[in-house]
């Protein structure tokens, strides 16, 4: 009896410690982005890449001046037509509650 005891002690010790250790293990949403290319000329278009240190589920760009203005692509590529500096915007949403961030690009596409 003793020894089912002592068993029982160490599972449920052992199960505690592999939540603590899992609850202070939570990594933070870290995300980037590039551009194709930065500096065009009006009509070019510009793919963006992104970059996650997390699995990310959704993604929500916005481009201002570009066409369209909206993608929910992870990839999308975006026309320039008019001569401006335009700021780009990602937000990464990650699964089952998980974080969500978002990163802008101040004038981050420059045409020409």
């Amino acid at each position: 009896m003793k020894a089912k005891f002592i068993l029982i002690a160490i599972m449920s010790l052992t199960f505690l410690m592999a939540c603590k250790k899992k609850e202070g293990s939570e990594k933070t949403l870290v995300i980037d982005f590039v551009a194709s290319k930065t500096d065009i000329t009006t009509g070019d278009s510009v793919t963006f890449n992104p970059s996650s240190n997390l699995g990310p589920v959704s993604f929500s760009w916005n481009f201002v001046g570009g066409n369209p203005s909206y993608s929910s692509f992870p990839t999308p590529t975006i026309v320039y037509n008019s001569v401006g500096e335009y700021s780009v915007t990602l937000s990464i949403t990650i699964a089952n509650n998980g974080p969500s961030k978002s990163l802008t690009k101040q004038n981050y596409i420059k045409v020409h």
